[in-house]
């Protein structure tokens, strides 16, 4: 069962990491450095509110400076539009591993309990999350 879950986020990342690479070309390479800065924030953090906010600054830094470099330059369509997405997606994780550990046994359900992110995700799963085919191109949720 493990190989299968590890050859799925293989497979969702190499064939999803296409679309930003199409839209995008290159530059894409930002949302893979700030993927990996993410997960190396969960890993040394761990599920703490610090790792939370730290990963508020990190990701939306990362969005502002890259705003800041595109109005330097004209108006287009780049790498920044799809990176938004991206930021909220990965404060998305940041709080849910966060709450996946800090909660109160009595008062969530089973349900909550058996899906609640207790581990940091690996680096194929965060790529796979983030590089998802609905994700990418569609919105955050």
């Amino acid at each position: 069962m493990l190989i299968l879950n590890i050859t799925k986020f293989k497979f969702k990342f190499l064939i999803n990491k296409k679309y930003p690479l199409l839209s995008t070309g290159w530059n894409c390479l930002h949302s893979l450095a700030n993927i990996i800065l993410a997960y190396c924030l969960l890993h040394q953090g761990g599920p703490t509110l610090t790792t939370v906010v730290c990963s508020f600054i990190l990701n939306l830094g990362y969005l502002h400076v890259a705003y800041y470099c595109r109005s330097l330059d004209e108006f287009m369509l780049d790498w920044s539009v799809p990176h938004c997405i991206l930021c909220l997606r990965l404060i998305g994780i940041a709080w849910d591993y966060y709450d996946g550990n800090n909660f109160n046994n009595n008062k969530i359900s089973e349900d909550m309990k058996a899906t609640r992110i207790s581990t940091p995700p690996t680096l194929f799963e965060m790529t796979g999350f983030c590089y998802f085919f609905g994700g990418v191109l569609v919105g955050p949720q």
